[in-house]
């Protein structure tokens, strides 16, 4: 299982608990399905990757976070600082493509998600740009970027959450 599998799950079970409770016809359970659906279509944020892909792309985050507040640095200088505060934000995510990562990270960071991966820098950067945008949104909630200490505590408790 990745890091960041709980991640995943939890728009699912939002979704998968208003729609079981939509079918038992009361009008809270409508309103329960409908706060659901809007939230997907609102572009609520999605980790879709496997367990190695997570991975690899929370590697970029550095040990316990570390790296988080340098790497959104790195992608604010390569021009994408409006698409970075939509991740941190509370708003919708707005999407990234594979060629803005490479250029915003550089060849370096995406060839070392490459060899773990055992892709070209091609489809790491593919990969990049799909999961990173929901990483980033879960690990900054209140719209905030937190400091690392915070994003360490937030990981451990992830990872205590899912082996404890």
């Amino acid at each position: 299982m990745g890091l960041f599998d709980f991640l995943k799950r939890a728009p699912q079970k939002a979704e998968g608990a208003a729609t079981t409770a939509a079918a038992s016809g009361t009008a809270a359970a409508q309103g329960a399905a409908a706060t659901a659906s809007s939230a997907a279509a609102a572009g609520a944020p999605a980790i879709t990757g496997t367990a190695a892909e997570e991975s690899a792309i929370s590697g970029l985050l550095g040990d316990g976070g570390a790296k988080l507040s340098g790497l959104m640095d790195k992608l604010n200088i390569g021009g994408l600082d409006d698409v970075v505060k939509s991740w941190v934000g509370k708003g919708e995510n707005k999407a990234v493509s594979a060629d803005q990562i490479k250029s915003a990270l550089g060849s370096e960071e995406i060839a070392g998600v490459a060899a773990k991966l055992g892709v070209t820098e091609d489809v790491a950067a593919e990969k990049i740009a799909k999961i990173l945008p929901g990483i980033i949104d879960k690990l900054t909630p209140d719209g905030l970027v937190p400091d690392p200490d915070s994003v360490a505590d937030k990981l451990t408790g992830l990872l205590k959450g899912k082996l404890g």
